[in-house]
C-alpha cells in the first residue's frame, strides 16, 4: 500500500477551529469524540 496524492492535503486542526464537515455522520463522530475526551 502507498498513499495517494490526496494524502498531501491532509491537515490537523485545533478542536476550536475545525473546518466545515459536510457529512452528518462524520460530524457526529467528531462531536462524540470531543465529548468523550472532555470526560
Amino acid at each position: 500500500l502507498s498513499p495517494g496524492s490526496d494524502s498531501l492535503e491532509a491537515e490537523f486542526f485545533p478542536l476550536g477551529n475545525l473546518p466545515d464537515v459536510p457529512f452528518s455522520s462524520h460530524r457526529k463522530i467528531i462531536k462524540d469524540g470531543i465529548k468523550k475526551e472532555k470526560k
